[in-house]
């Protein structure tokens, strides 16, 4: 059942970048930030793990483009948008919502994680809609 879900959030989230960057033209670098980080997010299990691990794989090409605050402020929203999507059973807040609010399995699956899903998306799609109305880069 993890692998499987595992592969299909990976295939998920290319379609969705594939998508983003076709229909909407963002800019890569920011998509690449937000599937790194959902990426170390669904291999790890650890949203910190995640920040740290994307952080790391970005923080060279970050400094040697010479960005300013506000693209640096996008690029860590993406990365905090990918660091938070799919909640599932190997996640503590999974197993908070589904204690404290007396639910099942299935039951916080299909709430808990698809909100975290949505909540990702949106963060996502919010930052992507402001590099191309501002177009800073």
């Amino acid at each position: 059942m993890t692998t499987t879900l595992l592969i299909l959030s990976i295939l998920a989230g290319i379609a969705i970048l594939l998508l983003l960057i076709l229909v909407f033209k963002i800019h890569a670098f920011i998509a690449f930030c937000f599937y790194s980080s959902c990426f170390g997010k669904n291999t790890s299990r650890l949203s910190n793990r995640s920040h740290d691990y994307c952080a790391g794989l970005v923080a060279p090409i970050i400094a040697s483009l010479h960005l300013n605050s506000m693209q640096i402020a996008a690029i860590v929203i993406a990365i905090a948008s990918g660091a938070t999507t799919l909640s599932h059973l190997n996640d503590s807040g999974f197993w908070l919502i589904c204690e404290y609010l007396g639910m099942d399995e299935k039951q916080t699956f299909r709430s808990w994680t698809m909100m975290t899903v949505i909540l990702s998306l949106t963060g996502f799609a919010t930052i992507s809609l402001f590099i191309f109305s501002y177009k800073f880069y």
